[in-house]
């Protein structure tokens, strides 16, 4: 009695990692989504010191 052994890996292709980049737009989308994160907090902060420097002079 013999087990042969069956290597799964040589039978599955998987798709280029670049192919898949290039056509989902992936790298793209998070790339403007964390400038635009990153844009938001950065305003959010400056409104935020803005505001309470603003405050502090009235007082």
């Amino acid at each position: 009695m013999s087990i042969k052994s069956v290597d799964i890996h040589t039978e599955l292709e998987l798709p280029d990692i670049k192919e898949v980049r290039e056509k989902t737009g992936l790298d793209e989308f998070l790339l403007h989504y964390f400038i635009l994160d990153y844009l938001f907090w950065l305003s959010f902060l400056l409104i935020c010191y803005l505001y309470l420097k603003k405050r502090k002079n009235r007082v």
